[in-house]
């Protein structure tokens, strides 16, 4: 399927469903995985197609030391190449696991998108958007439920 083609996919099943709509903000929460990277340009590709805002969110979780900055440079980078605003933070999920009693995995993500969603809100409303137009936009391929069954089997 060539690249026009995959687009038009993705911008008629984007209507068809109303996972976005006219003049919405759609926040890409940007691992720097292969998932997120493609929704980013994706959605960049058809920003002006679907009336909408594109921006990334990028959580560096402080576990993975010099990989860690990588993905957060890598982030930054992209997000200049495709002229989309970037918001990065950075948070020791670790120690908010250890305090409330939770794996590192449940953490990152309950950190993740509380983040993002205080970030889209405070965007939102310094523009003066109706936050309902915002959106939290994540890209998962079709093995994620596999992976993260997989993972929760071998390691509790």
């Amino acid at each position: 399927m060539d690249t026009n083609n995959l687009l038009n996919k993705i911008s008629h099943t984007i209507r068809s469903f109303e996972l976005l709509k006219d003049d919405d903000i759609a926040l890409v929460m940007l691992s720097g995985g292969g998932d997120s990277v493609a929704l980013l340009r994706a959605l960049t590709a058809l920003r002006e197609t679907l009336n909408i805002e594109v921006l990334a969110f990028h959580l560096n979780h402080q576990l993975r030391g010099a990989t860690a900055q990588r993905d957060e440079t890598f982030a930054r980078t992209l997000c200049d190449e495709l002229g989309v605003t970037c918001h990065i933070e950075s948070v020791d999920v670790a120690a908010f696991a250890q305090e409330h009693k939770l794996n590192l995995e449940d953490a990152g993500r309950i950190l993740r998108y509380d983040r993002a969603q205080e970030y889209l809100r405070e965007y939102c409303d310094a523009r003066d958007i109706r936050r309902s137009h915002g959106k939290i936009v994540t890209g998962h391929t079709r093995d994620d439920r596999v992976e993260t069954f997989f993972a929760r089997a071998l390691f509790g």
